[in-house]
């Protein structure tokens, strides 16, 4: 199965650069794909995991997505724009999360739909957000990202957010160990199911990622009807030992993808990064275990119970404002290190 996988360069959020890339992309697979049409309903999943400003480069950014959505524009899409964060999904929450990370004034910019609807819809007995599945087409804009616990996060997990948010830490308990969660996270892509996945990458996530890593300029815009190939040749470029991404090891098993035809206007030694850093928990990983726990630095925990009210085995306690591990129960997830607002979270 020959998967095409489109990469391009560029030094920063230029909206006329970005906006080229999309529309070579969707120009080009128009010529055998009918993906878009006049008055279709196009979700457009965001990565929107917590409440953080584009800069922080915890979540897509909004230029990128705004290049998506006047191109889709031009074409005659009604978009709706959404995520599921972690963490409570209601109303209010959203409306938050929108406002911080710049999709509030995007929409009004743009004058697109932002999601509020929080029901859920059961398929192939995986709780997904209806309103991804009521669009005619979903189309999947992850953060080029790190990750303490599956060491990178791109378009396959991404259409993690397509779990209603309050119940996303129970699939930890449910899936304890790394292979369990990752052949989890390839269903969870499976039933939502984007037509088209775009990786932003301009300013990409290095070190203890998904929310608490460092940015880092790779510099790079991918795209591909294929999560799984996209995923890969992003390790490839990142230079990420192929082991240790569990996700890509699992999908190239499941045969999700074989041949990948790369597409860009450079050469793959123009674009290789040899610089990214890993997160600390990287060689954990790639033994397919975790032996480290999380450590707490009361010196900055800030008492806001994110870490308490997240974990899926509900093994910390607030003593004094202050969050207390409780290491028997631990199984070592790290959402915790995830969904922690000031980094008081360490794992290594």
């Amino acid at each position: 199965m020959l998967s095409k996988v489109y990469v391009e360069q560029s030094t920063d959020y230029d909206l006329s650069v970005i906006k080229a890339f999309i529309q070579k992309v969707i120009d080009d697979l128009s010529l055998t794909n009918n993906l878009f049409y006049r008055g279709q309903k196009v979700f457009v999943k965001l990565n929107l995991l917590t409440d953080r400003t584009p800069d922080q480069v915890t979540t897509t950014n909004p230029i990128f997505v705004q290049a998506l959505i006047q191109t889709l524009k031009e074409i005659g899409c009604q978009i709706i724009l959404g995520d599921s964060p972690a963490g409570k999904m209601n109303k209010e929450r959203l409306k938050h999360i929108y406002e911080v990370t710049g999709f509030k004034k995007l929409a009004v910019i743009e004058q697109v739909e932002l999601n509020y609807d929080c029901s859920s819809i059961r398929i192939n007995g995986i709780f997904q957000v209806k309103a991804m599945h009521d669009a005619d087409i979903v189309v999947n804009v992850c953060k080029m990202k790190t990750h303490v616990y599956t060491t990178f996060t791109g378009a396959v997990k991404n259409c993690y957010g397509s779990i209603p948010g309050e119940i996303k830490h129970q699939q930890h308990a449910l899936h304890p160990t790394t292979r369990s969660f990752c052949n989890y996270l390839i269903k969870v892509c499976q039933t939502l199911n984007p037509a088209i996945s775009f990786m932003d990458g301009i300013m990409a996530m290095q070190g203890n990622g998904p929310s608490n890593g460092k940015a880092y300029s790779a510099q790079l815009m991918l795209a591909s009807l294929n999560p799984y190939a996209l995923d890969h040749l992003a390790i490839r470029l990142l230079q990420i030992p192929e082991r240790a991404v569990l996700t890509d090891v699992l999908a190239r098993q499941k045969k999700l993808y074989d041949e990948i035809s790369f597409v860009s206007s450079k050469s793959m030694g123009e674009l290789v990064r040899y610089d990214f850093t890993l997160p600390d928990s990287t060689n954990l990983v790639k033994l397919m275990h975790k032996t480290h726990l999380p450590s707490f630095d009361h010196n900055i925990c800030i008492g806001c119970q994110a870490c308490y009210n997240n974990c899926p085995q509900h093994t910390i306690t607030m003593i004094d404002n202050r969050a207390v591990l409780n290491p028997e129960n631990c199984i070592k997830c790290y959402c915790c290190q995830e969904i922690c607002p000031v980094n008081a979270i360490k794992v290594a």
